[in-house]
């Protein structure tokens, strides 16, 4: 609720990931500020954000941030109006997650697709 003072943290982070050598790290960092940019209603660096650690985490195989920035992605596009393509992209995570065992992030993708806007 103080998207202001968590850019403030973030910034202080990002400057402490840089040093870090740890790239899970890193991409979960970055998956925070896409959910800062989105509740500044900044949805295009929200989305840059989202896109590189999707790349990223398809390349190396972090299954678990993957995960989390699809899930930070259906978010978006939900706040974006764009309830189609966010239910069904949230459908699909749901599955996905369910599959692996992560039950709290199909739970919560479960319900961001139920909200209505």
């Amino acid at each position: 609720d103080k998207p202001g003072k968590a850019q403030e943290v973030i910034a202080r982070a990002d400057v402490h990931a840089q040093e870090s050598k740890d790239l899970h790290v890193r991409l979960s960092l970055s998956i925070t500020r896409a959910r800062i940019h989105v509740a500044q209603g900044d949805p295009l660096d929200a989305g840059r954000d989202l896109a590189g650690v999707l790349a990223e985490t398809e390349k190396v195989g972090f299954l678990d941030l993957r995960l989390d920035a699809t899930l930070a992605l259906g978010e978006l596009q939900m706040r974006q109006g764009e309830q189609g393509r966010a239910r069904a992209l949230l459908a699909a995570l749901e599955a996905d997650a369910t599959a692996h065992g992560f039950r709290l992030i199909a739970k919560k993708a479960a319900n961001i697709s139920s909200r209505r806007r």
